[in-house]
C-alpha cells in the first residue's frame, strides 16, 4: 500500500529549542486532521463553543470578516521533511494545544450551514441556498494560521498547555468597546 504524502507550505525555525512549523490551513483540511488529547486538553466549554459559533455566524450573516489569532498544535513528529519539503501522511493528527473551542466552534458553524443548506434544499429556497453555499465554501476554504511544535511529547505538551493558559490576559474592557462591533452598548458608546 502506498503512503499519501500531503505536502505544507511554511516555514521552519526553532523556538525555545524546538522544532517549530508555522503553516496556513484550510479549515476543511484542518479538521480532518486535528486531534483534541484530553490528557492535555481541558474539558471543553460549551458555551465559549457556542459563543464563538455565533460570532461566526453573525459576521458571516452581516458579511464581515473575522480574525483570529495563530492556532498552536503539537504534531508529536508526525510531520516528516524530505527533500521536497514537510508533510504529514494521511491518518497522521495534530494535536491541539491552543485554540480548540475556536476550532469546534467554527466546525459547529459550518454543520450549522450545511444543516440549513439541507433545509433550503427540501423547501426550494433557491436564494436561500446560494448564500448558504457561498458561506459554506468561504468557511471550508477559510486559511488558519498554524505554530505547530513537532517535536514535543505527552509531557512536553501538557507544559505548553499550561503555560499558554495561565499567562494570558484578556482583552482591556476599552479596547472591546473600540472595537466590537457585535455588541449594542458598544456601538451605541461609539456613537456618542
Amino acid at each position: 500500500m502506498r503512503m499519501v504524502k500531503i505536502y505544507l507550505n511554511g516555514i521552519a525555525y526553532n523556538q525555545f529549542g524546538h522544532d517549530v512549523f508555522l503553516t496556513q490551513l484550510n479549515l476543511k483540511t484542518l479538521l480532518a486532521l486535528f486531534e483534541v488529547d484530553s490528557n492535555v486538553q481541558r474539558e471543553l466549554d460549551l458555551q465559549k463553543k457556542i459563543e464563538i459559533r455565533t460570532f461566526i455566524l453573525d459576521n458571516l450573516e452581516c458579511g464581515r470578516d473575522f480574525q483570529f489569532t495563530p492556532f498552536i498544535f503539537c504534531a508529536r513528529k508526525q510531520i516528516q521533511k524530505d527533500e521536497q519539503g514537510y508533510y504529514i501522511t494521511e491518518g497522521s493528527k495534530l494535536f491541539i494545544s491552543d485554540g480548540q473551542h475556536r476550532t469546534l466552534g467554527m466546525e459547529d458553524a459550518l454543520t450549522m450551514l450545511k444543516t440549513s443548506l439541507n433545509s433550503a434544499i427540501f423547501t426550494k429556497n433557491e436564494e436561500k441556498m446560494i448564500q448558504l453555499r457561498e458561506w459554506i465554501k468561504y468557511l471550508e476554504n477559510y486559511k488558519l494560521t498554524m505554530q505547530i511544535y513537532l517535536d514535543l511529547d505527552v509531557k512536553q505538551s501538557r507544559q505548553l498547555f499550561s503555560d499558554l493558559n495561565t499567562e494570558r490576559r484578556e482583552a482591556h474592557p476599552g479596547q472591546l468597546l473600540q472595537y466590537d462591533h457585535r455588541d449594542a452598548y458598544s456601538l451605541l458608546t461609539r456613537k456618542l
